[in-house]
């Protein structure tokens, strides 16, 4: 929806460097976001299994067409590396941590993983499985465990947003988007990270020396509580 939409392009533009950049849309569809990085000035390349939206991708006119690569993110092979990788509500399809592990090769040292996941540890999460609604095998944890995963793999996390705090399951054109947009701004919910529905996340890879020093820090602090 526009809601959606907005308010992740909003994120993703607070901390993307200028253009231009290349940047990895992973699951990137038919250009949701893709398209308007494009007229920003970005270098987009699009992955995405779903070989008819990489089509309808291909005929929207654009002054700078995407890249295309379908298949599997984790299976299919992508030539170069990148400044900027992003996956906008496609990780629920994908184990988090092989996800990471793909990219620590994609990306450029110091590169950014900029992405959106469900909160297991939100109201919203245990509110659907009391009605019985929880989805059958999507990939999906609380925030302190993606937040585990991300320094395990080498990834710092340096900002998060919550979103999609309304109460009740609406269309993508009702106007209660607006409403519930509006109160959430208001009341400041977006911080409210810990109980979000969803969670927007900005990681940058941590280059190999400041990772052995954590690792060595880590590795010294547990030597000691064992002596």
């Amino acid at each position: 929806g526009t809601y959606r939409t907005k308010v992740e392009y909003e994120f993703i533009r607070a901390h993307l460097p200028p253009a231009p950049v290349n940047i990895l849309d992973i699951a990137g569809g038919s250009g949701r976001i893709a398209v308007p990085l494009l007229r920003d000035g970005y270098d987009v390349t699009v992955n995405d299994i779903d070989l008819p939206s990489l089509n309808l991708l291909s005929t929207r006119h654009v002054d700078r067409p995407a890249r295309l690569i379908p298949g599997d993110f984790l299976t299919v092979e992508i030539p170069g590396q990148f400044d900027v990788a992003l996956a906008m509500e496609c990780m629920g399809y994908f184990p988090f941590d092989q996800v990471l592990s793909r990219l620590r090769k994609l990306l450029k040292p110091g590169g950014m993983f900029i992405f959106t996941v469900r909160n297991s540890g939100s109201w919203r999460y245990y509110a659907r499985g009391l009605a019985g609604r929880a989805r059958s095998g999507e990939q999906v944890m609380k925030l302190r465990d993606y937040c585990s995963v991300c320094e395990k793999l080498g990834f710092d996390l340096f900002a998060i947003r919550g979103l999609m705090w309304f109460p009740l399951t609406v269309t993508s054109n009702s106007p209660l988007i607006t409403i519930f947009g509006k109160l959430e701004r208001i009341l400041g919910l977006g911080a409210r990270h810990s109980q979000s529905p969803w969670l927007l996340m900005a990681t940058s890879v941590i280059v190999a020396l400041v990772l052995w020093r954590r690792q060595f820090a880590s590795d010294s602090r547990r030597s000691l509580v064992q002596e």
